[in-house]
């Protein structure tokens, strides 16, 4: 006679098994798609692209010129 408690035994420990593995590498993929890009390590001097633009020192661009 078969015996259905082994075969929901091999079922569930498949899947448990399978879990235990894919859960967090899916995490991970998603934490590593999902990530800002870190800044490139380069020389101080090279300006960063999201540094504001450089203008005239005594500029105030709240403002107007009267």
């Amino acid at each position: 006679m078969f015996d259905w408690l082994y075969f929901w035994n091999l079922i569930w420990s498949f899947f448990t098994l399978l879990s235990l593995v894919f859960v967090p590498v899916f995490i991970v993929m998603i934490y590593f798609a999902t990530r800002e890009p870190r800044a490139r390590r380069g020389s101080p001097s090279s300006p960063r692209s999201d540094a504001p633009a450089a203008g005239p020192v005594g500029e105030n661009p709240t403002r107007r010129a009267a």
